[in-house]
């Protein structure tokens, strides 16, 4: 009888372990041109993965349940070079989800950038002060009324 050994490569295999530059790729959908999206491959090529695609697939499937609402699938004006015509795309917290799944030694380095552009964006949406509306008043220097001031 002879032993067969067999070896799989994970999907979870790192590729880059130090953050020398790590930049994250943002997309928009033509519905709502506002919100910023990532690709699955983008995001798994920022967290450091050697096969960002196939650990994308891995966190989402064992997490699927905690990113309803979050991520959804587009069709790119152009196909990916991998041919893909479909993608997963994840919203900024649905991203920033799946950098605290992925534990990788840069997923730290990419929520920062992820959690800085949501701030920012959350920041551009509010008015700005010369378009108040509300009206504003003086603070009255007197004490309360029918009160007399101490002499």
């Amino acid at each position: 009888m002879s032993a067969v050994l067999l070896a799989f490569r994970s999907p979870l295999t790192l590729a880059r372990r130090e953050p020398a530059l790590v930049t994250v790729e943002y997309v928009s959908a033509t519905e709502d041109s506002k919100k910023l999206l990532l690709i699955d491959r983008a995001l798994g090529t920022a967290l450091g993965y050697a096969d960002p695609l196939a650990a994308m697939d891995a966190l989402y499937s064992a997490h699927e349940e905690e990113f309803v609402g979050h991520s959804g699938m587009i069709q790119p004006h152009q196909p990916e070079p991998s041919g893909r015509d479909v993608v997963r795309v994840f919203d900024l917290e649905g991203a920033m989800r799946m950098c605290r799944l992925a534990l990788t030694p840069l997923s730290g380095v990419v929520f920062g950038n992820i959690k800085g552009t949501e701030t920012g964006c959350a920041v551009r949406a509010f008015e700005s002060a010369s378009m108040l509306s509300a009206q504003i008043l003086p603070f009255p220097l007197g004490g309360k009324p029918g009160r007399e001031e101490p002499q």
